[in-house]
């Protein structure tokens, strides 16, 4: 059975390792934009250590048995209302990743759903999440939680 926990300093190299199945996945996707990391590239170590000590984020990590198998990062965030736009309570799901061999047997399903209770203790009023065109297993991932697009971020390469 998944387990959920809030991650901590000591985390640090297994994040580092879990966030791998992802960042390989965009990188063979998209080579001109994502970088080749290792889990012990001092910049890696790094974020994680600034995402830990920020206030606003709050790391899970999925366990089966004491293993670590995946990880979410969510933020939350008050933002402010805006002369065009109502202001809200804000969660963003930053970063997400289920180690391969785990993929498909409810270990995202259960962060995810963590992640969304977590917010609404939070008084979190929206939720919302990037995801890259490409990864259209995430995309229908996503919407089985209801997500759906509101805006589109596009991009042009001009060098």
């Amino acid at each position: 059975m998944v387990q959920i926990r809030q991650a901590q300093e000591q985390d640090i190299p297994t994040l580092c390792q879990l966030i791998m199945t992802v960042q390989e996945l965009h990188r063979q996707e998209m080579p001109h934009r994502y970088r080749a990391i290792t889990p012990d590239d001092p910049a890696l170590v790094q974020l994680f250590a600034n995402k830990l000590g920020d206030e606003q984020e709050t790391i899970f990590i999925a366990e089966i048995n004491d293993e670590a198998i995946g990880y979410l990062s969510l933020q939350i965030r008050d933002i402010p209302d805006h002369p065009l736009v109502f202001g809200y309570r804000g969660g963003h799901i930053d970063q997400m990743s289920v180690n391969e061999a785990y993929q498909g047997q409810g270990v995202g399903k259960a962060l995810m759903n963590h992640a969304i209770e977590f917010a609404k203790s939070q008084n979190v009023g929206r939720m919302t999440l990037g995801v890259v065109a490409f990864n259209q297993r995430a995309i229908r991932f996503y919407e089985s939680f209801g997500f759906e697009f509101g805006s589109h971020r596009m991009a042009l390469n001009i060098t």
